[in-house]
């Protein structure tokens, strides 16, 4: 529990509980602790985007990216202005308490509640659409088994947690992306390996022995997708904000992202033309003169009808000479 979900448990916490009510508790516990993540992730990235902490909070374009991502999300009529001058952790409970009163308080209920009485069931999806803006998901909102109502708060609880949406998709590809090219390469060494063995006796064929145990390797690379993919969504989730978040939401106002340096080296010339002057440089920085020094022999060369410097008595030729 501790190194999976980062969760301190005691055997006074767990008593004399079943297994079945073990695996209740730490579920209640993660699921809370998960639902906790869904409100401050979103918030967390937004604030580490704009650049309000690093940039400091009177930077005006900081502000200003927060205030469109806080009025975007939420629909409210906040300015730059409401921003300058506080802490970035004030700033980041504030919003906190906007997304959880929206989460986990009822107001985004209570807007789509307003929507259907006053617009009724199509003005109230049409409603929806402009509201949730890019995190409206047309095919979901279909699958999803309920009355509107409830397929509509799906919809809006996605939208409030749309950055961790975005970063739990990414994980899930990379990993099944890895997971799958090494499944093919433990598929490779497994036909090698049995082409190797030995036939006769009751030994399976070859064929179905290769079908067989690439099947156990199939269920394997299920697993370690499984394991990997709770693992890493549930440090991200539990252990803070990454340092590079998932894409920024489509139509989220764009601002200036806080400065970064790098220390490669500058390429002077990308024709062909300054190659010479690149290689020089490189050379240069890594203790070497950009001019090529020249190779000389330091004793006499030794003909083929001399003595061989070996002290043999017989020709080079016929000494070391040879070829």
């Amino acid at each position: 529990m501790r190194l999976t979900f980062d969760i301190e448990l005691t055997s006074d916490d767990l008593g004399d509980e079943s297994v079945s009510e073990m695996v209740d508790t730490i579920m209640a516990q993660v699921t809370e602790m998960y639902t906790n993540r869904e409100i401050s992730y979103p918030v967390e990235i937004a604030v580490e985007r704009s650049g309000i902490g690093a940039e400091g909070t009177d930077n005006v374009y900081a502000a200003q990216t927060l205030a469109g991502w806080t009025n975007a999300k939420f629909r409210l009529d906040r300015t730059p202005e409401d921003f300058q001058g506080k802490e970035p952790e004030r700033i980041f409970d504030e919003l906190l308490a906007i997304n959880r009163d929206y989460m986990t308080n009822g107001k985004l209920d209570g807007q789509i509640d307003d929507a259907l009485s006053q617009k009724g069931e199509e003005g109230a999806i049409e409603w929806a659409k402009e509201r949730f803006g890019p995190s409206w998901n047309e095919k979901r909102f279909a699958a999803i088994e309920g009355d509107v109502r409830e397929r509509l708060i799906d919809q809006g609880r996605e939208m409030l947690r749309y950055e961790l949406s975005r970063m739990e998709q990414v994980v899930l590809l990379r990993i099944h992306d890895q997971c799958w090219k090494d499944h093919l390469l433990e598929m490779d060494h497994l036909k090698t390996a049995i082409m190797q063995r030995p036939m006769g006796g009751d030994q399976t064929h070859p064929q179905s022995q290769y079908a067989i145990e690439g099947r156990e390797y199939f269920d394997e690379m299920w697993a370690r997708i499984r394991e990997r993919v709770v693992d890493v969504i549930l440090k991200v989730c539990m252990g803070g904000s990454p340092q590079q978040g998932p894409p920024a939401a489509p139509g989220q106002p764009a601002g200036p992202r806080p400065a970064m340096t790098t220390t490669h080296a500058d390429a002077t010339n990308t024709t062909f033309a300054g190659a010479d002057e690149d290689q020089r440089a490189a050379m240069k920085a890594q203790g070497s003169s950009g001019k090529a020094e020249t190779i000389r022999r330091e004793q006499p060369k030794v003909g083929r009808n001399d003595p061989c410097p070996c002290g043999s008595g017989k020709k080079y030729k016929q000494c070391h000479g040879k070829r």
